[in-house]
């Protein structure tokens, strides 16, 4: 056995592999976080929630943090509230509000419980009805029980349609197979309806599965690393220590 020429295809095939692997990971872009907080960024924050009394302390919290602590500019922060509530206006103001009671909608019965259907209810509703959205080139969708203080600090480069949550990329600890956590979601303002209906009209399966099976038809951009810093626990008991 030629030992040698065996030894020669295996290095190839090697050397194959991991050029395969650059030139993949070079079609991921990834956003920065600016050195110093934007004091007028391109984008807002769409907080979804479902302010019912059991969840109000963690949600006042969470946007007491961006507002208060954080001061990230007022104007750039709205919420679609889900349970028919709303919030008090010293933490959004009313016209970012769009609230609706999930209750009330003609829910078929195979998806009552199906978390992913109600959420993209939410969005539709906030699209319809948060006109100053549009006022923004940029639209992160966050839910409301984390507390990012980079968030104010990324730079959104090359005009891409979507922007990605850090943790699925290939720098992350934990990948999904076939999906794509949504805890944080950015969309360009001008496709938001467009990107909805795209994850509206894919069969079956959760938002993170409807994201992955759209993403790689996108001009997309993976958001920076960033660092959480409450311990509010996900519906599936655990918490994320960054997004």
């Amino acid at each position: 056995m030629n030992y040698r020429k065996i030894a020669r295809v295996v290095c190839l095939c090697l050397i194959l592999v991991l050029l395969c692997y650059l030139l993949t990971k070079k079609t991921e872009k990834y956003a920065e976080l600016s050195k110093h907080t934007l004091k007028n960024p391109n984008y807002a924050i769409l907080f979804t929630m479902y302010n019912i009394p059991e969840r109000q302390q963690m949600y006042e919290d969470v946007l007491n943090y961006y507002v208060n602590d954080l001061k990230f500019p007022k104007k750039n922060i709205f919420i679609v509230d889900s349970s028919g509530n709303g919030v008090d206006t010293k933490y959004v103001l009313k016209q970012n509000q769009a609230v609706f009671n999930q209750n009330n909608l003609n829910t078929p019965a195979d998806q009552l419980g199906n978390s992913t259907w109600f959420e993209l209810h939410s969005l539709f509703f906030a699209d319809k009805t948060l006109k100053d959205l549009k006022n923004f080139d940029y639209i992160i969708k966050l839910t409301t029980k984390y507390k990012l203080p980079g968030i104010q600090k990324i730079v959104i480069t090359d005009n891409p349609e979507i922007l990605l949550e850090y943790r699925n990329s290939g720098n992350a600890i934990r990948q999904w197979t076939n999906g794509w956590n949504t805890e944080i979601l950015g969309i360009k303002s001008n496709s938001f309806n467009k990107i909805l209906n795209e994850l509206w009209e894919v069969e079956n399966g959760n938002l993170e599965h409807r994201l992955y099976n759209i993403k790689n038809k996108k001009d997309r951009l993976i958001l920076p690393k960033l660092i959480n810093k409450t311990k509010y626990k996900r519906a599936v008991g655990d918490h994320f220590d960054y997004l």
